[in-house]
């Protein structure tokens, strides 16, 4: 179509979450499910906590309370996932907004929360193998259920910061300050964990160290590699 002297082009606005209504209903579907989650799991929940921040050493397995029902605690763990999805697609938003001129913000969502969960799976796969290699089964049962609890608590405490980040619209110095007060606050909590449960087993602290920075540190190194890496493939 040909432009009149007095029309004028329509020029379209940028991508943004807070203007995504996929993005509204997943934060609404989070927000109504994790709160179903907590009222199913309360009291499993908070003997979680304690025992992570106690470190209290069980003699059998019927020490803590069996929770009722599973299916609410694999939503926290797949809302873990979906938020650090939110969060990756608002940091790419800010970084790399050509992207969203060529691919739909769903697909891009499904993407990064899809490499999260694996990232989540692969951890567990790992810590099982690394740890009936290094310790004993009970030991190894135990600090999976330390990781299960800080990713069920990631998934209820990181849902306010992510909706203060996509509606207040935070710009990318900002949102990757709170993404890294984050994950620093699940390293020390794994740190700590990891200090408490294997001081008293026959591993040097130099083993010790290795092995937080081999499963810890690493993998986040790599997960950054593979993010920066799809988009630019997605891209070409």
């Amino acid at each position: 179509m040909t432009l009149g002297a007095g029309d004028i082009e329509a020029i379209p606005l940028p991508y943004a979450t807070d203007t995504d209504p996929w993005v509204a209903i997943v934060l609404t579907v989070c927000f109504v499910l994790s709160a179903y989650a907590v009222g199913q799991s309360k009291s499993y929940l908070l003997q979680l906590g304690k025992n992570f921040i106690l470190h209290k050493e069980r003699t059998n397995l019927f020490a803590l309370p069996v929770s009722p029902n599973m299916r609410p605690l694999l939503w926290l763990i797949l809302q873990t996932c979906i938020l650090s999805g939110v969060y990756a697609l608002h940091v790419f938003c800010l970084t790399s907004p050509t992207l969203f001129v060529y691919y739909q913000s769903p697909l891009l969502l499904l993407l990064y929360a899809g490499i999260a969960l694996g990232y989540v799976l692969i951890k567990y796969g790992l810590y099982e193998f690394m740890g009936r290699v290094l310790f004993d089964g009970e030991l190894t049962r135990q600090w999976v259920e330390s990781y299960s609890c800080m990713i069920y608590y990631a998934g209820i405490s990181f849902f306010f910061p992510i909706l203060a980040i996509v509606y207040l619209q935070f710009d990318i110095k900002l949102t990757l300050i709170i993404g890294f007060i984050g994950l620093f606050l699940l390293k020390i909590g794994t740190f700590y964990k990891l200090f408490k449960f294997f001081i008293g087993q026959p591993i040097s602290l130099l083993l010790l160290f290795l092995y937080f920075c081999a499963l810890e540190i690493a993998p986040w190194l790599v997960i950054y590699k593979i993010l920066i890496q799809m988009n630019s493939l997605l891209l070409t």
